[in-house]
């Protein structure tokens, strides 16, 4: 119907107008604008895809991009932004469950940003299993070379760069290869779409792992 449409495209533009704010660096007025945009909805009663879009996009602007607070500049999203973010992830899985579209790259990227909150809350557990769906959908839909493979790859390498940092003697070894090898394949799909930037956030993390490999790490590993 007419004003279905009309609420749809209201708050996909809603979406593109925080997106832009976020890639600006202004994580606040995105947040400000996607907010803006599901009230909006909600008022309208409207409950679309875009509305889906508008909870994942205000998840990731609450959460951030770097899942490693080690990394964070600045102060590191708090346990209430971080409950926020995931209450919103889980609000977009309802509404992509209920068109059937959970299975699609639009779901990848839930689970992606879904489980980057969980890594900064500590539940590494959630983490995994967010990312392994993210992944399963990915690999059935055989997409590769896209820069959200590049991000679930750091993503998961951040994940066990921070168990690597806490974790006991008998399991450092495993953590240290898995995050080394996430953010080496990370960085090549993002030098291979010409993604400098993250190609530096890859090289950064592998210098400092490179750092950080204790005696007989290498021994341990194989």
């Amino acid at each position: 119907s007419h004003p279905h449409e009309v609420a749809e495209f209201s708050a996909r533009l809603f979406y593109q107008r925080g997106r832009v704010r976020y890639d600006q660096g202004d994580a606040a007025a995105a947040v400000e604008i996607l907010s803006q945009g599901i009230a909006q909805a909600e008022e309208a009663g409207h409950r679309g895809l875009g509305l889906a879009k508008l909870y994942r996009g205000r998840a990731r602007c609450l959460a951030g991009d770097e899942p490693d607070d080690e990394f964070i500049t600045g102060d590191p999203p708090g346990a209430d932004r971080l409950q926020r973010s995931i209450e919103d992830c889980e609000l977009s899985e309802q509404l992509l469950r209920k068109f059937g579209r959970l299975d699609s790259i639009e779901g990848a990227k839930l689970f992606g940003n879904l489980s980057a909150a969980h890594i900064l809350a500590g539940d590494y557990d959630a983490a995994l299993a967010a990312l392994d769906r993210a992944e399963e959908v990915r690999a059935r839909h055989g997409v590769s070379g896209h820069p959200s493979d590049g991000r679930l790859m750091y993503i998961r390498g951040s994940l066990h760069l921070r168990r690597f940092r806490q974790g006991t003697e008998e399991d450092l070894a495993e953590e240290w290869r898995c995050a080394t090898g996430n953010f080496e394949g990370s960085r090549n799909v993002f030098r291979g779409l010409g993604r400098e930037r993250d190609v530096d956030r890859c090289e950064d993390r592998l210098r400092w792992l490179a750092e950080h490999a204790p005696d007989g790490l290498w021994a341990a590993a194989q």
